[in-house]
């Protein structure tokens, strides 16, 4: 099993601030997704400051195994996971890095924090080193007045807490705050009782985030998580160019992501504008994409009764792909460590299968010219299996330099060949020891042999008879290493040890010597 390197434990819905996740009911593992009501999961993959992590292959597996969805993280760090199965039972969200499988969720977890149109955000886990400053104002949702003296809990996911009382002007400030999962819990005498949980996360360069809740009246039994209901009649609009040709570019796609998670979308028109209309007052993360071009994220504030035309946004152009790379890939059956044949490989791209080869009747190694750098996934389908390798394609991967991939399957089961190894341990037959020459050549006994399958680590242990000889049998095909230790009257211990490979059809049974020097 691929070891989980680096856990990640914050997850959340905004890139920009405080999400509320439903951490204690829309977050809780199940085993099955339904009908689910999405037509993706969109997120971003960011490290423990908040940073986009790029080349994240974030991979959708059932309850078997088998990948169901695939993509990879970009620049800014997002993924789409796209054309999900109606019903998914046990379906796992695996993050992959290098190779290794760095963080998993339940697709369930992962679902509900993408639905309704939000973002599902993954944080990673590491020891974090930014504090800053979580500032609540408390208004009355009627009057919009400040509301003093209200009790105001703050909890981490550690169960640590923080209590504050506003002061006359609704205010409350939590000191020394680090990005993380949080609950928070406002109570005032005549007034609903506000509480939610979240995450908060400070964008860069922000060390005060402020936020306003607005109390609604009513018994403080009852509780409310709407954290802003008000003035949501806002509109924004900003211009989109090729920021080299200062041409505008019409077929730009943007997403604005409120604080509270909420995402709302918009494209440019003829005119390379795009227009935001009933926004609420709130804080936004903007992210601009367009074919062919970098995206572009920027922050926005709106406030009660906005009405206004942003900076234009200036895109630039991705660099052109270098496309003549090539990608081998070796399938092998593992024990006679020979080429597969008939095994079907496929080179994947967001979904989409690139190339798709087979490695014939003879079994031959595959190559695929002309790739594109970029990252990819390798699908491989056997008799013995199938399996996935996520790979990055960078230039100049070709020729003697060709990505290189090597997937190992075990393909003829153990049972159906056994073997034997007969070992003869001698001394040296040219050692030139002037106090050993009868030695030369002569059979060690008593010497010890230990057997280790190097695939399943099975032992065995003998000792060499008069002869020397030791015999090992009803072993399973595979890679043996044998030790040799040998120690002499006058404790003078001597090692070596020798590597041996049992094969089937006509390879299932080994005979060898093992020289020892005689020092």
């Amino acid at each position: 099993m691929t070891r989980v390197k680096t856990p990640l434990k914050m997850v959340c819905l905004t890139a920009f601030a405080l999400i509320l996740c439903g951490l204690f009911s829309a977050c809780e593992d199940k085993q099955q997704v339904t009908n689910p009501h999405f037509e993706m999961i969109t997120g971003k993959f960011l490290n423990q400051n908040g940073i986009p992590v790029e080349g994240v292959t974030v991979e959708v597996t059932d309850a078997t195994g088998k990948v169901v969805s695939t993509d990879v993280t970009d620049a800014n760090g997002f993924f789409r996971i796209q054309n999900l199965p109606t019903v998914l039972t046990n379906g796992i969200v695996s993050f992959v890095s290098e190779g290794e499988i760095i963080h998993q969720e339940t697709l369930e977890k992962v679902v509900n924090l993408s639905a309704n149109g939000k973002v599902g955000d993954i944080f990673q886990d590491g020891e974090n080193d930014f504090e800053a400053v979580f500032q609540l104002t408390i208004k009355d949702a009627e009057t919009q007045l400040p509301i003093p003296d209200a009790d105001v809990r703050l909890a981490t996911s550690q169960n640590s807490a923080f209590n504050r009382i506003t002061d006359v002007q609704g205010i409350v400030a939590f000191d020394g705050i680090a990005p993380g999962r949080y609950h928070l819990r406002v109570t005032k005498t005549d007034y609903i009782t506000y509480e939610d949980a979240f995450v908060l996360l400070f964008p860069e360069g922000m060390d005060t985030l402020r936020h306003t809740i607005y109390l609604a009246k009513g018994n403080a039994d009852d509780t409310t998580s709407n954290p802003n209901p008000f003035c949501c009649t806002n509109s924004v609009r900003f211009y989109v160019f090729d920021a080299e040709t200062q041409q505008k570019i019409t077929n730009a796609v943007a997403v604005a992501i409120a604080i509270n998670g909420k995402l709302t979308k918009g494209s440019t028109n003829n005119n390379g504008l795009i227009e935001f209309d009933e926004l609420c007052e709130d804080h936004y993360a903007v992210t601009v994409d367009a074919d062919g071009y970098d995206s572009y994220t920027f922050r926005m504030t709106v406030e009660c009764d906005d009405d206004k035309e942003l900076q234009p946004v200036y895109l630039t152009k991705k660099p052109e792909l270098c496309c003549d790379n090539s990608v081998t890939v070796f399938v092998i059956d593992s024990i006679p460590n020979t080429i597969i044949p008939n095994a079907t490989v496929r080179l994947i791209q967001n979904n989409s299968i690139v190339k798709e080869l087979n490695t014939g009747s003879w079994g031959q190694q595959i190559t695929f010219g002309n790739v594109c750098e970029g990252n990819y996934q390798v699908s491989i389908l056997t008799p013995a299996g199938n399996k996935q390798i996520p790979i990055k394609v960078e230039c100049n991967d070709y020729g003697l330099d060709s990505m290189l991939v090597q997937a190992y399957f075990h393909l003829t089961p153990e049972e159906d060949c056994e073997g034997s190894i007969k070992l003869t341990v001698k001394f040296e037959s040219d050692s030139l020891s002037p106090n050993t020459p009868p030695l030369n050549g002569a059979p060690i006994s008593g010497a010890t042999v230990k057997l280790t399958n190097i695939n399943t680590k099975q032992e065995f242990e003998l000792t060499t008879n008069a002869n020397g000889v030791v015999q090992f049998n009803n072993l399973p095909r595979g890679e043996y290493l044998a030790e040799i230790t040998y120690s002499d009257a006058n404790g003078v211990i001597q090692k070596t040890s020798k590597r041996i490979t049992l094969k089937c059809n006509g390879w299932e049974n080994y005979e060898g010597t093992v020289e020892v020097r005689k020092e």
